[in-house]
Parts: C-alpha cells; sequence; structure tokens
C-alpha cells in the first residue's frame, strides 16, 4: 500500500505566519523573563541606593568641613572641586551600575513545524433583543476547548466586552463597529 503525499496550502502567507510567530515568541519570552527582570530591578535600585548614600556622605563630610573651618580662596575652591569629582565619580559609578543589570535577548527561529489540525466550525446565531448576528465557533479537539470569537476586521480574540466599555474607549475601533453594526441592526 503506497500512500501519497498531498502538500496542503497555508491558510495565510509564510511571511504572516513567521511574523506571527515572532510576535507571539516576543510576548512568550518577556512573561517567562518578568520574575528575573525584577530581582534585576531590585538589585539595581538597593545598589544605586548604596551608592548614593556613600557618596552623599562623602560630600556632605567635604562641605561640613568647609563650614567648620569657615575656608575661603584656594582652600574652598579646592573642596569645592572634590565636591564636583565626587559627584561625577557618582554619575559614573550610576552608569556602570546601569549597563551591569542591563538585559538584553535575542531569539530567533530555529525551526518551525506546521501542524494541520482538523477543527470543527459551528454556525451559531447571536441575539441581543432584535439584533442578530450570525458567529463561527470553532472548536479545537487537541485542546479540548472553543477557541475564542474574534475580531471580524483585526482577527484579534475577544473574550469579553460591554457597552460601557465601549464608551470608555476600552475598545479598539474594530470592536466598536462590529458593535455598532449590532447597535444599527436593532434601531431597524
Amino acid at each position: 500500500m503506497t500512500v501519497e503525499h498531498q502538500e496542503t496550502p497555508l491558510a495565510m502567507p509564510i511571511e504572516e505566519l513567521l511574523s506571527l510567530i515572532e510576535h507571539q515568541s516576543a510576548i512568550l519570552i518577556g512573561k517567562s523573563l518578568d520574575n528575573w527582570q525584577a530581582k534585576l530591578t531590585r538589585g539595581r535600585a538597593r545598589d544605586e541606593e548604596r551608592l548614593k548614600d556613600y557618596y552623599n556622605t562623602i560630600s556632605d563630610s567635604i562641605r561640613n568641613k568647609i563650614e567648620f573651618k569657615k575656608m575661603i580662596g584656594d582652600e574652598l575652591d579646592l573642596e569645592l572641586a572634590r565636591i564636583e569629582a565626587t559627584n561625577r565619580e557618582l554619575e559614573r559609578k550610576l552608569l556602570d551600575i546601569q549597563e551591569r543589570y542591563a538585559m538584553s535577548v535575542e531569539a530567533w527561529l530555529h525551526s518551525a513545524m506546521i501542524i494541520h489540525l482538523p477543527t470543527v466550525h459551528i454556525q451559531c446565531k447571536l441575539q441581543r433583543k432584535k439584533a442578530k448576528r450570525t458567529v463561527t465557533a470553532v472548536w479545537n479537539p487537541f485542546t479540548k476547548i472553543l477557541e475564542p470569537l474574534r475580531c471580524e476586521l483585526s482577527g484579534e480574540p475577544v473574550y469579553n466586552f460591554s457597552r460601557s466599555q465601549v464608551r470608555q474607549n476600552y475598545l479598539t475601533d474594530s470592536l466598536k463597529k462590529v458593535i455598532g453594526e449590532i447597535d444599527a441592526t436593532k434601531t431597524n
């Protein structure tokens, strides 16, 4: 028995698919690094605070010396130059700390596998008062859930929305348009 290899065409262009993979990967990588990044942020804040305390103590002691000895002329200029040098050193050390705690992530796609998963498409009729709309619900047998409905214009998943959110501009223009179409059919 022989099995013929049939190439199934992609539902979207490969460039768009790769762009989608990169976008989703960036989101997942960001989420997985959140805890580590928070740890780095706490460490950087701690080290910056220690440096500021140390160098401010030095500057304060120099100022106290100036006041105590009531310095004037060249001595005063020398001590003020020391304060300025201390402040410059503090700034340099703060930049060093920022570089030390900086995080940079590079990721690239090694390979991708396209899986053709048969799904069940169910035509559903949504009705709110007199407004009716037909939408397609998709059952995914792999995850055993109904996939979230998608905006017809942007393709983004829509989990829930309310009319008050539309008024407060929480939804995208495309969702407002979909809701507006429902309202227009309701008034007719």
